[in-house]
């Protein structure tokens, strides 16, 4: 049987048509693709998806500066279309291919007998922790999205710092730090955010509303449609660097019987190293769990005597394992708080499987903490900012990123940008990013 080994390319740049984003303050603004965007700072954001339809939303302001819409077609919108909204609707078989690695059958991939060892060993089978189902994570989904721009984000230097979709209804692990009915700070708050017209996944942890201000540990945006990797040594929402929703066991996939994607798993005692595709450890665990690390189900695990729910999860513990992906409770398996979760139904699988019934499958090469694999960064060749009939018209060149954003605007799947209205003496950011770094340039309109 052949290791697994999923190719990509060490830099891996997609060629995307230029389009025209228009943001503005004002009255709705039709764009060439024949989607609108208004945006009314401080207070309100209006997104139009067909001619004559707005839907305005009001948030409190976080900061006084401008936060932008993030208009930039999907790549596959009629897939994206699909999908419902709120909280924890049903995604219709839609699949995220954000990490194109987890889509892949391993059931037939060869096991890593020493790192299942010296993993097994580390977790004390066979009297180690049984499977959990941690079902404590809303999907929010919606079309008509709230931006408001964060007042701070801890690890700000590994994080996409674009403005994000926050409103009140926006659901998130033991809710928003801060907001009534909140779990304690102690707990994971996550929020898994999708914004299917942009074909948008914000992600971020430790979200919290402080007198009207949002902030958070980390956030992350990635791309719905299009493989996107963290540069090397940067962390996401989890630990691994990896997102969170494309691993996350949703109830409507149970329910429409088949999971095709890997899942998340976490471990109390991670290495520091890490596994393509994530990119970023922490722990101390010489033979631990490592970030990224995939375990499978063992093939000869009789799945035949479960009920038709529990059968679907276990056949995709089979074929498509499970990704060590943050520092948690240990065999905790990450799912959304669906309420239609059978929990007394799911402990059937709990009394029964623990680590020994697990095995680690061959994968990428490891990379240890202190030695980050060295290549080009990207460039940006050109970053410009002109006044056409009262607009910002931001325009770049970029070679070699995997993507890009302004911050101060929005993540965007073009290198042109028009900002309403003109602003004299206002700044902009452009970060590009690959594998391999960061890059960033700033210009003031004159």
């Amino acid at each position: 049987m052949k290791p697994l080994l999923f190719a990509l390319p060490a830099l891996c740049v997609l060629s995307i048509p230029a389009q025209t984003v228009t943001v503005t303050t004002g009255n709705a603004v039709t764009t060439a693709s024949g989607s609108s965007v208004t945006i009314q700072f401080p207070v309100s954001v209006v997104v139009t998806t067909a001619a004559g339809t707005t839907t305005p939303v009001v948030t409190a302001p976080a900061t006084t500066t401008p936060a932008a819409n993030t208009p930039a077609a999907p790549a596959s919108p009629t897939a994206l279309a699909r999908i419902g909204e709120g909280t924890n609707p049903n995604f219709d078989g839609y699949l995220f291919q954000t990490v194109p690695e987890a889509l892949i059958d391993i059931s037939g991939n060869a096991v890593d007998t020493a790192k299942t060892k010296a993993w097994l060993n580390e977790y004390n089978v066979p009297n180690g922790d049984h499977f959990h189902l941690d079902n404590t994570m809303p999907v929010y989904v919606t079309s008509t999205p709230t931006y408001v721009r964060l007042s701070k984000v801890t690890v700000g230097d590994e994080s996409d710092l674009t403005p994000v979709p926050l409103s009140p209804q926006t659901a998130t692990e033991n809710g928003i730090i801060g907001t009534p009915g909140a779990k304690n700070a102690d707990s994971d708050h996550h929020t898994l955010e999708v914004d299917k017209t942009n074909g948008r996944i914000y992600e971020l942890y430790q979200t919290k509303l402080t007198n009207g201000a949002y902030s958070a540990y980390s956030e992350t945006v990635w791309n719905a449609d299009l493989p996107q990797r963290r540069p090397y040594g940067y962390t996401s929402a989890d630990v691994a660097g990896l997102p969170i929703l494309p691993l996350l066991l949703r109830y409507d996939e149970v329910a429409n019987g088949a999971v095709r994607h890997a899942l998340r798993v976490t471990f109390n005692n991670t290495n520091g190293s890490y596994i393509l595709p994530a990119t970023h450890g922490s722990g101390n665990g010489s033979d631990a769990a490592i970030p990224g690390m995939r375990i499978r189900l063992k093939a000869n695990f009789d799945i035949s005597k479960y009920s038709k729910s529990n059968q679907v999860i276990l056949t995709a513990l089979k074929k498509y394992g499970a990704y060590v992906a943050d520092n948690g409770s240990n065999m905790y398996f990450s799912a959304n708080n669906d309420p239609r979760w059978d929990m007394d139904d799911v402990a059937n699988i709990s009394a029964a499987l623990t680590e020994g019934n697990f095995e680690v499958v061959q994968t990428t090469t490891l990379i240890k903490s202190q030695a980050t694999p060295q290549g080009a960064a990207p460039a940006i060749n050109s970053f410009t900012g002109v006044t056409v009939a009262g607009n910002t018209v931001l325009t770049w060149n970029v070679t070699g990123a995997t993507y890009s954003y302004v911050k101060e605007a929005a993540a965007v799947n073009s290198q042109t940008m028009t900002v309403t209205p003109y602003v004299a003496g206002a700044t902009y950011t452009l970060v590009a990013n690959n594998s391999f770094g960061s890059v960033t340039k700033v210009i003031k309109v004159k």
